[in-house]
């Protein structure tokens, strides 16, 4: 992800994690989709992903803890990050709209 990023221009090489994360929901939040989703992966810059489709034998799909307890998700900053990211908020304001 970050490479592919990178290649855009959106994202410096070296990013962080985090610097990925936020550069990509800010790239989706631009998107003209009807629906937009974020993950608690993402949103604590978790790199392991809980499903790898193919993988039936070699680990457990879906069984990952977070690392971190939700308490300390809901204080941390990269979910708000992302979720002002896909916030449509701007552009109903912009279109002069509360709907």
């Amino acid at each position: 992800m970050r490479r592919h990023l990178a290649e855009l221009g959106a994202l410096s090489a070296d990013a962080t994690v985090e610097q990925a994360v936020e550069t990509a929901y800010r790239l989706l939040g631009h998107a003209p989709s009807v629906l937009l989703l974020a993950t608690l992966e993402d949103g604590i810059g978790v790199e392991r992903r809980p499903n790898l489709p193919g993988t039936v034998e070699q680990r457990r799909n879906w069984s990952f803890a977070l690392p971190q307890m939700l308490e300390d998700i809901e204080t941390a900053n990269l979910p708000a990050v992302i979720a002002r990211s896909l916030s449509r908020t701007d552009d109903i304001e912009s279109k002069g709209g509360d709907s």
